[in-house]
């Protein structure tokens, strides 16, 4: 995973465009996440934020720390996750990573997005991080799941945590039985 320096390169706003929506540019062609980047989605990001911080009893996290040092959270999308860690926590280091630049200009100073691919291999320091975060539905988008747990539990620090939220469909009808 390269590390993000204090610009981005220009060609990362060429974005693609299909059916009337606006997909993500970085390494287009290689990991093409199945998911808009435009207005509409950013909308829908939110609030399945909101909706998981309301469904949680109002938690970012269920991990039984009590004031983490560094947080990253993987897919960050609009940020929003890592803006709100920030602001509860502002001795926190927060990174928030994704493959799109959607995040907002403003932000807590201890936070920093960084425009990445997860499924790279990582660069920030091993046992590092207190919390690795992907709370971001992203099932679809990850290709290799043992690579990305891995690469989590090896860059959590010791007592760290890795949280991972995701969402199952459970397909049923009334006229067929599913087997």
């Amino acid at each position: 995973m390269s590390v993000l320096t204090s610009f981005v390169h220009s060609s990362i706003y060429d974005y693609r465009f299909e059916h009337g929506r606006r997909f993500h540019a970085y390494k287009s062609g290689e990991n093409d996440y199945f998911t808009p980047n435009d207005e509409p989605e950013q909308l829908r990001l939110d609030m399945q934020h909101r909706c998981m911080y309301l469904a949680s009893g109002s938690k970012l996290f269920y991990a039984s720390l009590e004031a983490p040092i560094r947080v990253l959270d993987l897919g960050t999308g609009t940020g929003l996750l890592a803006i709100e860690m920030a602001e509860e926590y502002p001795q926190t280091e927060v990174i928030g990573v994704d493959l799109s630049p959607i995040q907002p200009n403003w932000a807590p100073s201890n936070v920093k997005f960084q425009i990445d691919d997860v499924e790279d291999e990582w660069t920030w320091p091993e046992n590092n991080f207190d919390l690795i975060y992907s709370r971001t539905m992203l099932v679809g988008g990850i290709k290799d799941y043992r690579k990305y747990f891995e690469q989590a539990f090896r860059h959590c620090a010791p007592d760290g945590y890795f949280e991972c939220l995701e969402m199952t469909a459970d397909i049923r009808s009334d006229h067929y039985k599913i087997p």
